[in-house]
């Protein structure tokens, strides 16, 4: 919504599969510095409506939200995840102009705090209509965090639960902050006053919730960038198998369990052929499989 003097202009809330929720129509602004973002963002509160009440004369009658996204690149001759320095300017098309780009979204959650009519003293329709949805939207976020308090890192499964994120439009906007890919952090604002007592109670309440939720943060690359990842992983794995049986075949030689011959399998006894690439190399592996299950089944037969 908008607000100080601005039109409002009320904007939808669409989920698409590879974005998730998003506002559409929302401005983005590309940002070199901090100073462009600061600039941005004074910008955006701008639009922010506030009323007067008793208890505040700047009151926020709206959660304000604040999104940046972050690329991020390495160095130019940085080794890629999981790749050797030595390997680092040659190991894909991506290194060679500096590594893998990685997707980050920081979000800045300002929240209106819960109200009750009686002691703010607003009874204009208007006024009310806004309590309302501010108490509305800070219950649907109180039940998707106490859900979420109890459940495993990362963990959205049906099994555990229902998570309520559609209950509101603040809780559709914020799955990615906390639905366990990202780290979160609550300040939580008390008062001192002894009028606030219990206020503050179920404020610290409500953070102590937030405390118990965990996150399992993952990497967000490139889709191009992640399969060269996932290729890369699926080798390292074979090639672990490949010594991990080449070893296994050299020690059933030396204790004598396996003839001497049948390292001649692997394309030149013990381990020397395990490595072998290709097509060929496919062949080597499955015989050697095939030779230490059926030799060490011998002694026993």
């Amino acid at each position: 919504g908008g607000g100080g003097g601005a039109q409002q202009q009320n904007l939808p809330i669409r989920n698409d599969r590879n974005k998730g929720f998003y506002v559409e129509g929302l401005t983005t602004h590309q940002c070199i510095t901090a100073d462009d973002a600061v600039r941005v963002h004074s910008r955006g509160l701008s639009h922010r409506q506030v009323r007067a009440h008793n208890l505040n004369e700047q009151s926020s009658r709206s959660h304000c939200l604040l999104t940046l996204h972050v690329e991020s690149k390495p160095a130019v001759g940085a080794a890629p995840e999981g790749e050797p320095e030595s390997r680092a300017q040659t190991a894909g098309g991506s290194s060679s102009s500096g590594g893998y780009r990685r997707f980050g979204k920081i979000t800045f959650v300002d929240l209106a705090g819960s109200e009750r009519l009686k002691q703010t003293g607003n009874t204009a329709a208007g006024a009310v209509w806004e309590t309302g949805n501010i108490n509305r939207s800070l219950f649907a976020l109180g039940k998707v965090i106490s859900t979420l308090s109890g459940r495993r890192a990362g963990d959205l499964s049906s099994s555990q639960g229902h998570v309520p994120f559609r209950d509101s439009k603040l809780t559709q906007l914020l799955i990615d902050s906390l639905g366990g890919r990202g780290r979160s952090l609550m300040i939580a604002c008390c008062s001192p006053a002894a009028a606030s007592t219990e206020e503050t109670l179920n404020t610290l309440h409500f953070a102590s919730l937030a405390l118990r939720v965990r996150s399992k943060p993952v990497i967000i690359l490139d889709p191009a960038d992640q399969l060269v990842v996932d290729l890369r992983s699926t080798i390292n794995g074979l090639k672990a198998d490949n010594r991990r049986l080449s070893s296994q075949i050299s020690t059933l030689i030396k204790e004598g369990i396996v003839p001497a011959s049948a390292g001649a399998v692997l394309g030149g006894g013990g381990g020397g052929g395990a490595s072998g690439g290709g097509e060929r190399g496919g062949r080597r592996n499955n015989n050697l499989s095939a030779t230490v299950n059926v030799y060490a089944s011998v002694p026993g037969g």
